[in-house]
């Protein structure tokens, strides 16, 4: 009997380990604000702390440090994600900074995507502005304004090119490979 008793502890005291070990980690991924990781780690840690409990009235002391640690990993990670969406909808320069990092990356705008969403969906998604509602301008999320430049917009969308960063191919280490 003594031997079953065994196998529950040692199993509560790895369900607890893990637990701590995904709480560390969800606690790491949301200081470097990575996002994502941490939304997928503390869930994984706060069931495993739970799950270290087994057949004992008691959870493990590692299954309650991973607990602790998972919950205010995930508390702090949907607060920095909070700031972030909220600095988005109201603030016109994270906006169209977003614009431009979708621009390069994806070769269409953040507000473009979200305009075509709202298409496909069939009605408009609560809480989203573009870049020239936040700037004070109007838009009537139509065709015409996409296709054509906003006479009240101060500035023009600067294209991004390979050669403007200055970069040439005597700046790249030389790999044995011939760039013609």
């Amino acid at each position: 009997m003594a031997h079953m008793n065994d196998r529950k502890y040692n199993a509560s005291l790895s369900y607890g380990s893990l637990s701590l070990v995904l709480g560390m980690g969800a606690a790491i991924t949301t200081a470097m604000m990575t996002g994502i990781f941490p939304l997928i780690l503390a869930p994984l840690a706060i069931m495993f702390g739970i799950f270290s409990k087994g057949a004992e009235k008691k959870l493990s002391g590692s299954g309650k440090h991973g607990l602790t640690v998972a919950t205010a990993a995930l508390a702090a990670d949907l607060v920095i994600i909070g700031f972030y969406m909220h600095s988005l909808a109201t603030n016109a320069d994270a906006h169209a900074t977003l614009n431009r990092m979708s621009m390069t990356m994806y070769g269409i705008s953040f507000d473009d995507t979200m305009e075509s969403l709202e298409d496909q969906l069939g009605f408009s998604i609560p809480g989203f502005a573009t870049e020239e509602e936040l700037r004070g301008g109007t838009s009537g999320s139509g065709a015409e304004d996409a296709a054509s430049p906003s006479e009240n917009s101060s500035e023009e969308v600067q294209e991004f090119s390979p050669e403007d960063s200055g970069i040439t191919e005597d700046a790249v280490p030389y790999s044995g490979y011939s760039y013609t």
